[in-house]
């Protein structure tokens, strides 16, 4: 009976450094899932502010491309040449696009959408920059490099059109086109500038041509 005695304090004593143990394993637990909590809660913080305006200028810029597609192709097809410079019914969309802009100068859809509505409007110096702005984010969109490469012939820089347009397949026939269009509206100019960028293009064309069947 005495050892059984004796035997109970100890046992006694033992849970009790058992309870210690676990509950100081479980405030270490504790601990370390508080700090894995507030890292994650900073990454959440700093992600946030990083991405919030990349992601508010993509929305006005979508917003704008929609209301600009709209314009685009009301009444569509028309069989007709759109050669209106009126553009005042994708106003809003402008706005939207410059909108965008103030959020992330680096919103490559709104400098190239700004730089279309600007071609239609006939500037063509505001064209070359914002297109030039869109180019040098994104310098294999297509789109991009023949409306910039464009915009270089009616401004009369033509050997930069010119690096732009030689693998354009359908520039040499469309230069010629518009050499026509701007005779119809009287701008000589221009279509002096389009007759000449057709004759280089062709040459250029006739070249690669000649070189690919060697």
């Amino acid at each position: 009976v005495m050892l059984q005695r004796a035997w109970i304090p100890t046992g006694i004593m033992l849970d009790e450094h058992e309870d210690a143990s676990n509950l100081g394993r479980n405030y270490e637990s504790l601990q370390k899932w508080m700090l894995y909590g507030g890292v994650l809660f900073v990454i959440i913080v700093i992600a946030f502010f990083t991405y919030q305006k990349p992601l508010i200028a993509g929305w006005y810029a979508n917003i704008g491309a929609v209301e600009m597609s709209r314009w685009e192709l009301k009444d569509w097809p028309t069989n007709e040449w759109n050669a209106d410079p009126d553009v005042s019914p994708v106003d809003s969309a402008e706005t939207l696009f410059s909108k965008a802009l103030s959020y992330n100068s680096k919103e490559r859809t709104s400098w190239h959408r700004r730089g279309l509505i600007a071609m239609q409007r006939r500037d063509f110096e505001t064209a070359r920059e914002d297109l030039e702005r869109a180019y040098d984010l994104d310098p294999e969109h297509r789109g991009i490099r023949k409306s910039l490469g464009y915009t270089y012939v009616w401004g009369g820089d033509l050997d930069k059109a010119r690096g732009l347009l030689r693998e354009i397949k359908e520039a040499e026939y469309e230069m010629g086109v518009y050499s026509w269009w701007w005779q119809e509206l009287d701008r000589r100019d221009l279509a002096s500038q389009g007759r000449e960028m057709e004759t280089i293009l062709y040459y250029d064309n006739r070249l690669i041509q000649e070189v690919g069947e060697n």
